[in-house]
């Protein structure tokens, strides 16, 4: 299912911003209501960091804000945007495709997924997560970064400036969907053009779940590095996501598609990779194939082609999980 830019983000009157209380999700409150145990790391780097400012807006109080509704394809006037009876953000959570109403979530376990976002703030990686029990205090969540091939814990303090942790319903009775809100600095990502971020959730030492949101430069703009899934390298119609490194890449890019031209949308960036390194959970790839490919409700890099022969590095999930 493929969505028309026009139809998506603008709709009506937006709520009224609200100002961020300091500290970005209220920390110590925040932390004992959702069981959140941060990293303290070992990396303080201020380059990770960005200012406190206002909210943005969720119209349709899905908690999918409409600037990241704009960029995924989603509609920002609906919860549900495909009908199927989730909200866009439990499918978020559980993995499944919120444009796609013949796409359900299956996972019925504790389940997180990234996506990234831009606005005049910095870059913001929305980590949704699903706890299908509500007992939110039994798990733990941790945030990791990627810079270059090493993998190091990230402290609180450098990831503040985005929204307030959130909670809301699921629709099975007592499941809850938690969205946390970490950000980084645009000038870090550029500067190291790309970086990584994951996050783990786990009960005592078990390691429920985990996902990476890798970000790529290319053409002065920031681009999320996606799984293309098995068997399907050309047509795509929806972002995937998630585990699995190596079957191929597609990038996103995270500032939202009404920002660009009409008459460039419609394709994405599609990479063929083949894996030539692995260093823990970093994965280096070279590019053996590279173009534009239609089905996507967004726009391709002009320099897509002139990728093959690079090498890529990202953040395996499954290599989180031990998988």
């Amino acid at each position: 299912m493929k969505l028309e830019a026009k139809n998506l983000w603008f709709c009506g009157n937006a709520p009224r911003k609200r100002a961020l209380r300091a500290g970005m999700f209220g920390l110590a409150a925040a932390a004992l209501a959702v069981g959140a145990v941060w990293w303290a790391g070992t990396v303080r780097s201020p380059q990770l960091s960005a200012q406190v400012a206002e909210l943005n807006d969720d119209t349709d109080g899905d908690g999918v804000c409409d600037l990241l509704e704009a960029t995924l394809g989603t509609w920002a006037c609906h919860a549900d945007t495909d009908g199927d009876g989730f909200s866009d953000s439990e499918e978020l959570a559980r993995r499944s495709n919120p444009t796609d109403p013949n796409s359900f979530p299956t996972v019925s376990e504790p389940s997180l997924q990234m996506v990234a976002y831009e606005d005049h703030r910095g870059v913001h990686v929305n980590t949704f997560v699903y706890v299908h029990d509500g007992e939110m205090r039994e798990l733990r969540m941790r945030y990791g970064a990627r810079i270059g091939e090493r993998t190091v814990g990230v402290p609180m303090e450098a990831l503040r400036g985005g929204e307030p942790v959130s909670v809301r319903s699921g629709r099975r009775a007592g499941s809850k969907v938690l969205r946390f809100d970490p950000m980084l600095s645009r000038n870090a990502v550029m500067q190291r053009r790309g970086l990584s971020l994951f996050a783990t959730i786990a009960n005592c030492s078990c390691v429920r779940d985990a996902d990476a949101c890798n970000l790529a430069v290319s053409q002065g703009e920031i681009y999320q590095m996606l799984r293309i899934p098995t068997g399907n390298t050309a047509g795509l119609t929806a972002p995937s996501g998630g585990n699995g490194i190596g079957l191929g890449n597609a990038y996103r890019p995270i500032r939202p598609s009404t920002s660009v031209p009409s008459n460039a949308m419609g394709e994405i960036c599609a990479q063929t990779t083949v894996v030539v390194r692995v260093i823990g959970a970093v994965v280096t790839q070279e590019v053996v194939a590279a173009d534009c490919v239609p089905g996507w409700d967004t726009y391709c890099s002009p320099g897509c082609a002139n990728t093959v022969g690079t090498t890529i590095r990202a953040v395996d999930p499954a290599a989180l999980i031990g998988g």
